[in-house]
């Protein structure tokens, strides 16, 4: 019976899959007929159909319900009513279609078994009588939510008609006003399903979005704030339209219960500044003794208005009379105003050009309810709702005629003139120039102070063919609700690709989260910081149909400019080639608005061959087809002239800061303008925030992470302790890190092939096992939910969190603490822990199984003390990994596990192949990155990132990508330009040889297989400089017992040369101080107690070391004074270039080279031989010629420095000695001369004179 039961069951789920399929192709062709057939016999024959077939569905479901299980009750109920769903919304959409188009009468056999009703619009009118005239249907007009201010019109009407019906359930309720709501109306109710518990809720969203009091308000008196200004005073179409925008807004607040008397003060000033100057001095005139009302001046304007309408229909109608000419009348009625607004410009005198004079007019038609919105707050003319492509395909749609939008008028028969923009054959309701000229002027609504702009501006436009042109295609782009087709720009200059917000909300596109940017304008100095919503773009080839799928950023506006369409020499040239363009020959180019912008994340892996045409113009081929990009030979002419004048609106300011006071206590202080779902997010906020306490705390953002390359938690939660506001500090920036406490991981590697039993395991969630200080909880907190429905509620970490900064030293400083205590119990055990333990990672080794398995169970031991468990163990040893699991230690790998598909493990970055006890660089995540195959300075340096080699197995390989990036340094190549082609060819061939790095291995013990006792440990440290790079490589030679021996490959080190231009020599010298340094280094971490020898091949480098360093200038001397003190002068040798392994790090090499090269990874042949048959080590005797230029030359200077005292005595002073003797005689501070004067002079001085010889 049960078989028998699930056979009926998987036959009716089989009819119901055709019938579903059925109902699917139903809908999709009713759709396509609502939107273009004009046929309403199709469409109801569809309804028809439709309504038939969901009737078998409904018996369908109904019988696999009384089949199905109850565990799949649930799925089978959910899926049911998404297509209920979806029938009820198109069925809604057929209804009023045909209402729309004729009278015909809908059956409702088939609706009241699916509980649908046809929607009474008016109780009374059908409960009319039969022999009463029939009134004509009432519509239910859209409503978009961009209008705020038609919201209480249109909930009026809907709530008269729906909303309070009766006859109506709520499902058919949730239905019509599914129906009738778009654009930003219907986003904010969308992912409701059409329930009768959502509709209230949909009701309460919309009423809480548009229909709050204070925002109407606002909404009045902005319109109020930014009237359009009259100049003058014959311009009757727009002083009428002045008119009707101040009567729909006052009319508005008044229904909203506020009296024009309350802000007739403040309005007033900016009324009388927006009507021409001549009708405020009359109206001046005339209220001169009396105190003027918004009101007075109001129907002051209205009479003014209504009395040159009449004036001018006399006119029209005179002039009719007179010419006899339809025609005429026409020009002369749509250009009065134009000719005397151009007088001021000259005339043009380009006949033979297709150039054109415009200036910007207000608008030119008027209707009770606008044309295209159906809206009645604005006219047709006024309607923003809609773009002028959507209002040209509306007007296809009804059949309308282009020049007066009429649906009896053809525009090869329409008498009305053209538009009075741009002179072109159609209305300005729908002009393209028009629309671009608003959006280039439309910044000046924009800044913190109120401004009253007049705008005047002269437009020279050329047919936009030709030119410069930017590589575009058109795609399709498919959403979750809908698809378009839309322009893309390719473009390398850009980091992220862009799309309109406009475009992606109304397609739905799948959102993957918000991200932070920076994002510089052309000429701006500094940022524009913002956060936007990255969306999934799934693109279509429209030629081939191919898909594609990228990521991007949500954009406010790409560019206002539109984009220059191919010629048609080029559109030729690309058609005899055989590449099709995306978009067809006719396509007009103010239609070309950019959507979607490709920046360099994703150009390069859309795009394929590149093709010149000729010197300016190429070919581009990409994944949603061929575009052109370059210059054409026919030049595009494009003039725009903006002549702004701008005044400070002191009164618009106050009467701005009146209405803010007023709406104190009922308008939340808004700081930035919201979005389309801000205001929902902030009345959530409001909603569920509460202030615990006063203290300070930090809520840290999280995110999830996975790692396939893990055997254990690779769904990770990760924790940001760097997110932050702007201008404030993130929680790292607060915290103090604490020193390093961590062993150096180039030593750690080093220890680790020191032993032929090598063993690793790691710490399971170390830093959840240290418990943080209670007051230092508050800085941990975060959201959580359990469930995405519910409000989220706070946690806080009460142990140790990874990712913020202090945390690595807490868990060193611990474990460390705690290794203590077993210092004296478990020596051996307790040195290998406290230099072996990186972050939670144990990475150790010993000399024999025994040993190692003693240590492993101590370790196991002394972590469990602490509350850890060391797991995931790993050893080289199948022996040892026996006897882990008989003592129950748990291990990476089960002995069951097939090898090949064991994931690679890591031991601080490297790669250990523990079965063949190898190690290496495993590039499978850097070959993944490069595939992008991304050709820039950028992306290099990413991949030079990207390359963790501190032992340094790879270096030849990796030295040709550091002398690559330098050289782009160098030449001054800008982040994302293409590389020079001498540097695209470097950088291509090493991106080809990077394949071949999978080869490279080397044995992760320095011995080997040699199990022999070692008599003799050597390191042997060579050294060697080129013009680009220099470096340094260190080997370790053993010799046994038996007097085998053997050499192994320790590490090396490379540098590119500096931009400095140095002589060889010195760089040669340069290279053996980095030998010297990593030798000493090398030789203090590794155990082995073993001589060290040094090699160059440079003489002149090997007499400095081997010579006395004071003899020589600065840079030889003190670098020939450290390698003195680092190492041992008589233990350096000199060696032939060619058996200098260091060679290969000074030239580089390739990789698949580099593994086949026996002298890189075990040094010259006779490193393996006895020290008689090394190269001589002695010291050199050089030619002094060759190092002149080092000696410093010294110059011995002796100084005299003489003193010139200064006389004592000036005797010209005097006109005698006598004179000057009598004079110093009376001085009681002179000194006697001595006798020696006397007898130099001779005898005859007198001698008494000479005694009183002053000094």
């Amino acid at each position: 019976m049960e078989a028998a039961n699930q056979a009926l069951l998987e036959r009716t789920k089989k009819t119901r899959s055709v019938t579903r399929s059925i109902v699917t192709k139903q809908t999709n062709k009713l759709e396509s007929e609502i939107n273009n057939s004009v046929d309403k016999t199709i469409v109801y024959e569809l309804y028809m159909q439709l309504i038939s077939k969901f009737e078998e569905l409904v018996k369908l479901d109904k019988e696999i319900e009384g089949l199905i299980d109850i565990d799949s009750l649930e799925d089978e109920i959910l899926t049911r009513e998404e297509y209920r769903d979806k029938f009820i919304i198109w069925k809604t959409r057929a209804e009023r279609y045909i209402e729309s188009v004729s009278s015909i009468s809908i059956p409702n056999s088939a609706e009241t078994q699916l509980q649908n009703v046809t929607l009474p619009l008016n109780s009374s009118v059908s409960s009319v009588s039969t022999n009463q005239p029939r009134l004509p249907k009432l519509t239910l007009e859209s409503f978009s939510g961009k209008d705020i201010g038609s919201f209480p019109s249109f909930w009026a009407r809907f709530k008269s008609a729906v909303h309070e019906n009766s006859s109506l359930n709520d499902v058919d309720k949730f239905s019509y006003l599914k129906s009738v709501v778009t654009s930003d109306a219907e986003l904010a109710i969308r992912g409701l399903t059409i329930t009768s518990e959502n509709y209230a809720k949909a009701v309460k969203i919309l009423e809480d979005r548009f229909g709050r009091q204070e925002l109407i308000v606002d909404y009045h008196m902005n319109n109020l704030l930014n009237l359009t200004p009259v100049r003058k005073s014959f311009d009757v179409i727009a002083l009428r339209n002045l008119y009707d925008q101040l009567e729909v807004n006052i009319r508005g607040l008044e229904s909203l219960g506020i009296s024009p008397d309350s802000y007739s003060c403040l309005l007033f000033p900016i009324i009388m500044k927006a009507i021409p100057p001549d009708l405020a001095l009359e109206y001046n005139r005339k209220h001169e003794k009396k105190q003027s009302q918004i009101t007075d001046l109001t129907e002051y304007l209205r009479d003014e208005v209504q009395s040159r309408e009449r004036t001018k229909a006399l006119v029209k109608q005179h002039e009719s009379q007179i010419k006899g000419s339809h025609q005429y009348s026409n020009k002369y009625s749509e250009r009065e105003t134009q000719q005397k607004v151009h007088s001021r410009f000259p005339p043009s005198n380009h006949n033979k050009s297709s150039i054109r004079a415009s200036a910007n007019e207000l608008l030119t038609a008027a209707y009770s309810n606008c044309l295209f919105c159906k809206e009645n707050t604005h006219m047709s003319d006024l309607c923003e709702n809609l773009c002028v492509q959507q209002k040209r395909d509306k007007l296809i749609k009804e059949r309308r005629c282009f020049l007066c939008c009429n649906n009896s008028c053809y525009v090869k028969k329409c008498k009305k003139s053209v538009c009075s923009f741009c002179q072109g054959r159609h209305a300005r309701a729908i002009c393209f120039k028009l629309e671009n000229s608003k959006k280039q002027n439309s910044h000046l609504d924009s800044g913190e102070k109120p401004i009253d702009v007049k705008t005047t501006s002269s437009n020279s436009v050329m047919d936009n063919r030709g030119g410069v042109l930017l590589q575009c295609v058109k795609a399709e782009i498919i959403g979750s609700s809908s698809k378009d087709k839309i322009f893309c720009l390719f473009d390398n200059g850009s980091e992220k690709s862009f799309i309109k917000k406009n475009v992606s909300r109304r397609l739905g596109l799948k959102n993957l989260g918000l991200e932070r940017l920076n994002i510089y304008s052309f000429g701006s100095k500094t940022p524009k910081k913002q956060t936007c919503r990255k969306v999934e773009v799934r693109l279509r080839n429209v030629l081939s149909g191919e898909e594609t799928v990228i990521e991007a950023v949500e954009i406010e506006e790409i560019s206002r400019a539109t984009l220059s369409l191919p010629n048609q020499d080029a559109w030729r040239e690309m058609e005899s080639r055989g590449f099709r363009l995306t978009f067809s020959c006719s396509e007009s180019s103010e239609s070309c608005e950019i959507s979607l912008l490709i920046g360099s994340d994703f150009y390069w892996s859309l795009t394929n061959r590149i093709k010149r045409l000729d010197s300016s113009l190429v070919a581009v081929e990409t994944s949603l087809g061929w575009s052109l990009q370059g210059k054409c030979d026919e030049r595009s002419d494009c003039t725009s002239v903006h002549l702004i004048h701008s005044e400070e609106e002191s009164i618009s300011a106050e009467l701005r800061r009146f209405w803010e006071i007023e709406s104190l206590g009922i308008r939340d202080k808004d700081s930035v303008a919201l979005g389309n779902g801000d205001e929902e997010i902030l009345s959530e906020f409001d909603k569920s925030i509460s202030f615990v306490d006063g203290r300070q705390g930090f809520y840290l953002p999280h995110h999830a992470v996975i790692r396939s390359d893990k055997t254990t938690s690779r769904l990770r939660i990760v924790f940001d302790g760097s997110a932050h506001e702007d201008g404030h500090l993130s929680l790292n920036q607060s915290l103090y890190t604490g020193p390093n406490l961590h062993p150096n991981i180039f030593e750690l590697l080093l220890r680790f092939r020191e032993n032929p039993v090598a063993f690793t395991a790691d710490v399971k969630s170390a830093f959840l096992q240290i418990e943080l200080d209670v007051p230092d909880r508050d800085f941990t907190r975060f959201f959580w939910t359990d469930n995405l429905n519910n409000e989220p509620y706070v946690l806080n970490f009460t142990r140790v969190l990874f990712g913020l900064r202090p945390s690595p030293y807490l868990l060193a400083a611990t474990l460390k603490h705690h290794f203590e205590k077993y210092k004296e119990q478990y020596s051996h055990t307790f040195d290998l822990l406290n230099s072996s333990v990186y972050v939670d990672d144990l990475i150790g080794g010993r000399n024999d199984v025994p040993d190692a398995l003693r240590t492993t169970l101590e370790c196991l031991q002394i972590f469990s003390d602490a509350g850890m468990l060391l797991r995931k163990w790993r050893t080289n040893s199948k022996q040892l990994n026996l006897l882990w699991q008989q003592e129950g230690v748990e291990t990476e790998f089960s002995e069951t596990s097939a090898i090949d598909l064991r994931p690679p493990i890591k031991v601080l970055g490297l790669a250990w192949d523990s079965e063949r006890d190898l190690i290496y660089f495993d590039p499978k995540d850097l070959l993944k990155f490069m595939s992008r195959r991304i050709e820039s300075k950028r992306f290099i340096l990413s991949v030079v990132g990207r390359i963790f080699d501190p032992v340094g197995i790879l270096g030849p390989f990796v030295i040709k990508l550091k002398c690559l990036l330098q050289d782009l340094w160098t030449l001054g190549v800008d982040w994302d330009s293409e590389l020079p082609p001498k540097l695209l060819h470097k950088w291509q061939q090493w991106s080809s040889e990077a394949e071949d790095l999978t080869e490279i291995r080397i044995p992760r013990y320095y011995l080997g297989e040699l199990d022999q006792e070692i008599s003799i440990f050597e390191i042997h440290c060579f050294s060697d400089a080129s013009k680009t790079a220099y470096g340094t490589i260190l080997y370790l030679r053993f010799v046994t017992r038996n007097n085998e021996i053997e050499t192994s490959f320790i590490c090396s080190k490379s540098r590119v040369a500096p931009l400095k231009s140095l002589t060889l020599p010195r760089l040669e010298l340069t290279a053996a101080l980095l030998s010297a340094r990593l030798a000493k280094q090398v030789s203090t971490c590794l155990k082995f107690d073993a001589n060290i020898y040094y090699w160059t091949d440079s003489l002149i480098s090997y007499y400095w070391i081997r010579g006395d360093s004071s003899g020589f200038k600065p840079y030889v001397k003190n670098r020939v004074e450290e390698i003195q003190k680092l190492s041992d002068p008589n233990r350096w040798g000199h060696c032939p270039g060619k058996d200098n392994p260091a060679d290969l790090l000074s030239r580089g090499t390739s990789a698949i080279k580099l593994v086949q090269n026996e002298l890189w990874w075990h040094g010259p042949p006779w490193l393996k031989q006895t020290p008689d048959h090394w190269p001589n080590r002695h010291r050199p005797i050089l030619d002094s010629e060759l190092c002149s230029e080092e000696l410093e030359h010294r110059s011995i200077v002796h100084v005299a420095v003489a003193q010139q005292r200064e006389s004592l005595v000036d005797i010209n002073r005097f006109s005698s000695l006598k004179t000057l003797l009598k004079r110093y005689q009376e001085d009681s501070s002179t000194f006697e001369i001595p006798y020696f004067v006397a007898k130099v002079r001779g005898p005859d001085v007198d001698a008494a004179v000479i005694s009183y010889l002053p000094l």
